[in-house]
């Protein structure tokens, strides 16, 4: 812009002026609505350590609902072990029965009898049912195992989350500010130049923007509030969680390292099914076997009687049951071979899982390193392009995109920095290790 009228000169020197105070008042806002941000979340920092996530985590693997449900049917499939155990042992029962008949002088007779009975275990039953119940333990178990996963997962997205929503917030309020701080300086050059009228209606309309901008950044961080609020009820009342916690555990190095140490409870759930569907085969087909009970008991028939020793032995053959065992046999087979296609598709999704982590892992960090660049780009180019604007040698439009362009590229590393971090948590859950890892602290 070259100014050759004295009037024009004039004028030029009275914006810069007006700028050039403008600049140092906007650098006293400045530094104090920087302060009036940094010092709450100081505060809230230091309140946000008495809660963190690994107490977080912890709280939520022995008080949440769901993984006591799951834990009560651990507690149930073990207690269904027992009752198999049982049928090894033999029964103890008290009979007593007394008769009289009608219109007879017959005296009435009572009889008393305690009975022990006992299963012979030689057509395979009980030991088919043990080994049922023991892989049905095991299958109980290993859900728990993917339930707290699953839960400490959640409670750590829902942490991230918050992280994330406060960073946005932040940078969201600086943006406003630097939008209004420019509304100022055009504000005062209106004053001056009635001529830049539109130039202020551009100013007004970007800072507008950038308010609603923040409006929506203050309304996901609500949304990620409200969602870590199922985990800890102090979610609503810390402003401020402060960086992104570090794992107790790093990440292996990629994804062949990762799959050569897995123990994922989804797989180990899903072989334990397998098994548990194999032990019902075995049960349905020793429903072809025969039985043998022994019992022994001492009949009372009173004073005169006296009492009696009865010993008896019952031998049982299934010869035709109607195809019942048959169709069992069947059902139990096809139950089987489900269950192995199952146990293959669950080690192709869960190495399918543990990839895609890596691979948004991957994309996450190189998006966060050249969104540290940009943004290290961005803040020196907003700094010339002021500089240069006070020159008149920029103009308004210039200014008002490079302001635009940095928030989204501070943006943008923030919302990078989230993702490195959740895809961390995510491989780490996928490896089946979150849960313990926070339960072996």
């Amino acid at each position: 812009l070259t100014v050759k009228t004295t009037q024009g000169t004039t004028m030029l020197h009275t914006i810069s002026s007006l700028l050039t105070r403008q600049t140092a008042a906007h650098g006293i806002h400045r530094c104090a609505a920087l302060t009036a941000i940094a010092v709450p979340m100081l505060f809230a920092t230091a309140q946000a350590q008495s809660q963190s996530l690994e107490g977080v985590i912890r709280q939520a693997l022995l008080d949440y609902p769901g993984i006591k449900a799951v834990n009560a049917g651990v507690m149930g499939a073990k207690a269904d072990i027992d009752r198999a155990n049982g049928a090894l042992m033999p029964t103890l029962s008290l009979n007593a029965s007394a008769n009289k008949i009608k219109e007879s002088d017959a005296d009435q007779k009572a009889m008393v009898t305690p009975w022990v009975t006992w299963s012979v275990p030689l057509n395979g039953r009980v030991r088919a049912d043990i080994q049922r119940t023991e892989s049905a333990a095991k299958v109980a178990d290993a859900k728990l195992q993917v339930t707290r996963d699953d839960i400490a997962l959640q409670a750590a997205e829902a942490w991230l989350a918050v992280v994330r929503g406060q960073q946005m917030v932040q940078l969201a309020q600086q943006n406003v500010a630097e939008h209004n701080a420019i509304l100022g300086d055009i504000q005062k050059i209106v004053a001056v130049d009635a001529g830049r009228s539109l130039d202020l209606a551009q100013a007004q309309v970007r800072s507008d923007a950038a308010q609603t901008n923040l409006t929506q950044r203050q309304a996901e961080l609500k949304q990620a509030q409200e969602k870590l609020a199922r985990f800890t009820p102090d979610a609503r009342q810390s402003a401020a969680f402060g960086r992104y916690p570090q794992l107790p555990k790093a990440v292996p190095a990629d994804s062949q390292q990762a799959l050569s140490a897995m123990t994922s409870p989804a797989l180990a759930q899903a072989q334990a099914q397998f098994e548990e569907a194999q032990a019902r085969v075995q049960s349905a087909k020793a429903l072809h076997n025969p039985t043998l009970d022994l019992s022994l008991g001492r009949q009372h028939l009173g004073a005169i009687a006296g009492a009696k020793t009865v010993a008896t032995a019952t031998f049982s053959l299934p010869l035709y049951q109607g195809g019942q065992v048959d169709a069992g046999v069947r059902s139990a087979v096809a139950q089987a071979t489900a269950a192995q296609d199952t146990l293959a598709e669950t080690e192709l999704v869960v190495k399918e899982r543990v990839r895609l982590a890596y691979a948004d892992l991957a994309s996450a960090q190189a998006r966060l390193s050249l969104a540290a660049q940009q943004r290290t780009s961005g803040s020196k180019l907003v700094s010339g392009y002021k500089e240069q604007f006070r020159l008149a040698r920029r103009s308004l439009l210039d200014l008002l995109n490079i302001q635009s362009e940095y928030a989204s590229y501070q943006q943008a590393e923030a919302l990078a920095q989230h993702d490195v971090k959740a895809a961390e948590y995510r491989i780490t859950a996928a490896l089946g290790q979150l849960a313990r890892s926070y339960s072996a602290q």
